[in-house]
């Protein structure tokens, strides 16, 4: 919005959603049997699933933001900006599970 010829500022508000989904699997020939012995070292194939991990969340926040700008001559100007950061609020779970052989 131009308050004067020379003078400029502007405002916003700032709506946030996000999700997320991870998934970890384990490795059961990768996991120790005995110091320095694997399962992987015992014949059991490598990516065979042990376990199943997964986390889901979502959440929203808010905002907002602001600027200013200032033009002393046509050639030259001056401008600052600044923000609230969003402020969120997320919620998950985890779930876990061990996979059972074939």
């Amino acid at each position: 919005m131009k308050i004067r010829n020379n003078l400029s500022v502007g405002a916003g508000f700032d709506y946030i959603h996000s999700t997320i989904e991870l998934h970890q699997r384990g490795d059961l020939s990768a996991v120790a049997v005995a110091p320095g012995v694997t399962f992987g070292q015992l014949g059991i194939p490598a990516y065979t699933d042990f376990f199943d991990a997964v986390l889901k969340a979502s959440g929203n926040g808010v905002g907002f933001h602001f600027g200013v700008q200032w033009r002393a001559t046509d050639r030259l100007s001056s401008a600052g900006a600044g923000s609230r950061g969003a402020r969120s609020s997320t919620t998950g779970r985890q779930t876990s599970r061990r996979s059972r052989p074939a």
